[in-house]
C-alpha cells in the first residue's frame, strides 16, 4: 500500500477516461437536476455493479467478524447535538426537520450516533469487545454546488461503514486487522492508491475538535507508532483529523487531480466520553471504551468513480455488470435455442442479455463491444445443429466454439 503511482495522461486521455463520460456509456448513473444537483440516479447496470462490490464486502467483513446491523436515515437533532456534529459539522448538515409540536430531526451526515446507540442499548461485559459494528449507510451532506463532480463529490452517498467498540489492551491488534481488511479489499479490486496520510489535527486551531490536547497526543502517537512499527510509508497532514481523533487515510489522485480518500481507519476516544459509554472490566469495574471508525472502500459513489477510471470501463468479470450478450442471427431459426442459452446462463447467476431485436449483426456486435460486454455469443445454423455456441471475448476478433456447459466453466473460471 505505501508504493506511490501516479498517472500522467493528456487531455484527450483525461476526457476518455473521466468516469463520467465512462458511466455514461456504460449506463451506470446520471443526475436529474429535476430531482437535485448532487443526487445521483443509479441505472440498472449501476445496480448491478453496487451489488457485485455489496456482496464480495459483506462476505469479507463476515469472514472478519463484523455484525451488520440497519439504522434509519435520520436522527434527532439532539442526537448531534451530543455527538458534535451539529456544532462543528452544521454547515454541512442538511436542515432541520421540525413538524409542529414535535421533535426536530437531521438527515444523518454520519451513522456514529446511531451505532453509538446501538452499543448503549444495553449493558456490556470486557467479553463482548471487541465490537464491530458495520453498515452500509445512506447518508447526507449538503455540498456547495459548484463542488459536486459527478460520483465524486455528491450529496446523497452510501458508505461502507464501520465502528469499533474495544478495550485499550486490544487497540494494536484491532488497527492491524482493520488495515489488513483494507488492503485485501482494495487488492482484490487492483486499485493503485497514491499515498497513506496520517491526519493530524491543527493546533492552531482547536475550535474544529473535541477533547484535551493530551488525549490527542496520545492517539495521534498510537497511530504514528503503528505505522512506524509496522514499516508502512505515510505522510503527515496538520488539520485533517476529524473533530473527535486522527485517522490514517488512504489516499487516491483521481483523473482530474484530486485527492480522495478511500479508505479510512479513525482513532475515537472522545464520542464514548460524550456518550458516557461503558463496559464493565472481569472486576465489575466500568471502564470507558475506545472507538475506530472505520470506512473500507469510502462511500460506493466515490470508490466507482475511481473504479471506472483506473480500468477504463474495462472491469472484470466477476464486476462487470454486462457480462454477456446472445445474438441469434436470425429469430426464425436460431431464437428458440438462443432463449435455452439464456435460461442456462440466468439460472447459473451470469449477468446475461439475449438481443432478439431485428437490427443487423455487424450493428449489435459494435454496439456491444463499446458497452463492454465480456462476452458476446452468436447462435446460427451450426451452433443449433451441433447444440454449441460461438462466442467472442471483449476486445477480440477470435471466434471460439464450445458446448454451454464447458463455456460456463470458462467463465466461472
Amino acid at each position: 500500500m505505501e508504493k506511490i503511482h501516479k498517472q500522467n495522461l493528456n487531455d484527450n486521455k483525461e476526457i476518455e477516461v473521466d468516469h463520467r463520460k465512462i458511466a455514461k456509456e456504460l449506463e451506470i448513473f446520471y443526475i436529474d437536476e429535476n430531482i437535485g444537483k448532487g443526487f445521483p440516479i443509479w441505472l440498472e447496470n449501476g445496480v448491478k455493479l453496487k451489488k457485485a462490490i455489496h456482496d464480495y464486502i459483506y462476505e469479507q467483513e463476515e469472514k472478519y467478524n463484523f455484525i451488520h446491523v440497519e439504522t434509519p436515515e435520520v436522527g434527532l437533532l439532539d442526537l448531534y447535538k451530543t455527538s458534535g456534529h451539529y456544532q462543528l459539522y452544521k454547515n454541512n448538515m442538511f436542515p432541520e426537520m421540525k413538524f409542529k409540536d414535535e421533535e426536530s430531526f437531521v438527515l444523518r451526515p454520519m451513522a456514529c450516533p446511531h451505532h453509538i446507540m446501538i452499543y448503549k442499548h444495553k449493558k456490556r461485559s470486557y467479553k463482548e469487545l471487541p465490537l464491530r459494528l458495520a453498515e452500509h449507510v445512506n447518508q447526507f451532506r449538503f455540498e456547495p454546488s459548484g463542488s459536486l463532480l459527478g460520483l465524486e463529490r455528491t450529496r446523497a452517498m452510501e458508505l461502507t461503514d464501520s465502528h469499533i467498540f474495544l478495550r485499550d489492551d486490544q487497540l494494536e491488534s484491532e488497527i492491524k486487522l482493520v488495515l489488513n481488511l483494507v488492503e485485501k479489499t482494495l487488492a482484490k479490486f487492483n486499485i493503485k492508491i497514491d499515498y497513506i496520510e496520517l491526519a493530524l489535527r491543527d493546533k492552531k486551531d482547536l475550535k474544529k475538535y473535541h477533547g484535551d490536547s493530551k488525549k490527542w497526543d496520545q492517539s495521534e502517537s498510537i497511530l504514528r507508532n503503528f505505522l512506524q512499527k509496522n514499516k508502512i510509508k505515510f505522510i503527515e497532514k496538520i488539520g485533517e483529523a476529524a473533530f473527535y481523533g486522527p485517522k490514517i487515510d488512504v489516499q487516491i489522485k483521481t483523473l482530474l487531480g484530486h485527492i480522495i480518500t478511500v479508505s479510512t481507519i479513525q482513532l475515537d476516544f472522545f464520542l464514548p466520553e460524550r456518550f458516557e459509554l461503558e463496559y464493565f472490566d472481569k472486576d465489575l469495574n466500568t471502564i470507558r471504551p475506545i472507538m475506530i471508525h472505520r470506512g473500507l472502500i469510502g462511500t460506493y459513489e466515490r470508490f466507482i468513480a475511481v473504479l471506472l477510471e483506473q480500468t477504463k470501463g474495462n472491469l472484470p468479470f466477476w464486476l462487470a455488470p454486462n457480462q454477456v450478450v446472445i445474438l441469434p442471427i436470425n429469430n426464425k431459426y436460431h431464437l428458440e435455442y438462443a432463449k435455452k442459452i439464456y435460461q442456462f446462463l440466468l439460472d447459473n447467476k451470469i449477468r446475461v442479455k439475449l438481443d432478439f431485436s431485428n437490427e443487423r449483426l455487424g450493428h449489435k456486435i459494435r454496439l456491444y463491444q463499446t458497452q463492454k460486454y465480456k462476452y458476446q455469443i452468436i447462435i446460427g445454423d451450426e451452433e443449433v445443429k451441433n447444440d454449441k455456441i460461438s462466442y467472442r471475448r471483449y476486445q477480440s476478433k477470435k471466434t471460439d466454439i464450445l458446448k454451454i456447459a464447458e463455456f460456463l466453466k470458462l467463465i466461472k473460471s
